[in-house]
């Protein structure tokens, strides 16, 4: 695979740092690509790198997810539900405290990636 440099390395250290703490609202791709202090190309080149090595999971074009989060998101899920289990779009926001901005994007990953099914409004989990 592709090798980065010790300043890339340091800059994939401080943008995992980012999406570790932003937990469940990560900021946009823009955003971060916006706010880094290293330059837009090599900060968009190192967050590819780590969508690639699957330490960012990529929900939208424009959210991004460390990947523990992710993993984090489906084990409260189901702690708390049992499968063939229902929950809306409200539950699930006031569940992780989230916006729509957040919440829908998420519902759309967790469906692509058979966790849930959607039906009409409700999630089914699977």
């Amino acid at each position: 695979g592709v090798e980065l440099s010790e300043e890339s390395l340091r800059l994939r250290d401080r943008l995992e740092a980012v999406f570790r703490k932003s937990g469940y609202q990560p900021p946009l791709l823009g955003e971060v690509i916006g706010s880094s202090d290293a330059n837009p190309e090599e900060t968009r080149r190192v967050l590819f790198w780590m969508i690639r090595e699957k330490i960012l999971v990529k929900v939208s074009d424009e959210l991004v997810y460390h990947r523990e989060v992710l993993e984090e998101i489906k084990s409260r899920i189901r702690s708390g539900l049992a499968p063939g289990s229902k929950f809306g779009v409200a539950e699930f926001k006031q569940l992780f405290d989230l916006t729509r901005k957040h919440a829908i994007p998420l519902l759309e990953y967790l469906d692509r990636e058979r966790f849930t099914r959607r039906q009409g409004n409700d999630r089914i989990l699977l």
